[in-house]
């Protein structure tokens, strides 16, 4: 799934469970690769949501979204600055 990058057994369980559209929560150390799992799951959302009609009924009504949670705004604005670069959100 992401060329060059040979995730960790806890990551690649996080894919399977953005690849199969179900919800999770990462909760682990600094430096333990939680933001790699975040950008694939990013990405997928914001791919979705380019390609997909906007639903107005039913269970998943509207845009797919994920929830992105950092300690520090320096944080959030490298993470945003990042996603907008790769994804063109």
């Amino acid at each position: 799934r992401v060329s060059g990058f040979y995730p960790d057994k806890w990551q690649r369980e996080m894919l399977d469970i953005v690849d199969r559209r179900a919800s999770a929560l990462i909760v682990a150390p600094t430096s333990s690769g939680k933001t790699f799992a975040s950008f694939y799951a990013m990405k997928k959302i914001l791919t979705h949501n380019k390609q997909s009609k906007p639903t107005t009924t039913g269970l998943l009504a509207g845009p797919l979204i994920i929830v992105y949670v950092c300690p520090t705004t320096a944080l959030v604005s490298q993470v945003a600055a990042s996603v907008y670069r790769r994804y063109g959100a």
